[in-house]
């Protein structure tokens, strides 16, 4: 049975903005690892050749994947339980709008790098320290999805972020802001 409150009026573009900030760091052929993949939205959108793992923890989004992609690999479950289980080769792990949503995000990053072969890249989304006003508002008024507020964590800016990366063998590697600096997206590359 589907959940209630998915989303919100402007989920579809908002989520459409992430994909297309993450989508210039994955390349044809590569080997992508996406967790908390929703209904593996970015599938379409992903270059030609993509070797692709979607991972969700909801078994109604889970379903909707098998459904939506068939001949996709979509694991269910917690990723920190699965992450052991993993190749440890890929070449991109796509975290978009999860680390918000993650109460340890190093233990959660140290997972990510394990799974990178050396060289590879983290590719995350997540909202700006600054943006949880907003976010609560776009809740309120069913623009945005109404589980979000409450289950956020504390939102990282860059330093910290890029502190707990590092300290996980992940260096800072592009970073920029989007949706009108709301969003900001980290790019980190595994230390080789």
């Amino acid at each position: 049975m589907r959940p209630k409150g998915l989303t919100g009026r402007l989920s579809a573009a908002v989520r459409s903005r992430r994909f297309g900030a993450a989508l210039p760091f994955i390349r044809p052929g590569d080997k992508v690892l996406d967790v908390g993949c929703w209904m593996g939205g970015i599938v379409p959108r992903l270059p030609q050749g993509v070797d692709y793992t979607g991972v969700e923890v909801l078994p109604y989004l889970h379903d909707e994947c098998l459904r939506l992609h068939p001949g996709r690999r979509f694991l269910l479950g917690d990723f920190t339980e699965l992450a052991p289980s993993l190749e440890s080769d890929f070449d991109a792990v796509l975290l978009l709008a999860v680390l918000e949503h993650v109460r340890e995000p190093g233990p959660f990053l140290a997972a990510c790098a394990a799974r990178l072969k050396p060289g590879g890249l983290v590719v995350a989304t997540t909202p700006s320290p600054g943006a949880g006003p907003l976010l609560w508002l776009g809740s309120t008024l069913r623009l945005l999805s109404p589980w979000n507020p409450g289950e956020h964590q504390p939102l990282l800016d860059r330093p910290r972020l890029e502190g707990l990366a590092r300290a996980r063998g992940l260096e800072g590697f592009r970073y920029g802001r989007f949706l009108a600096g709301f969003n900001q997206l980290f790019v980190l590359r595994k230390i080789a």
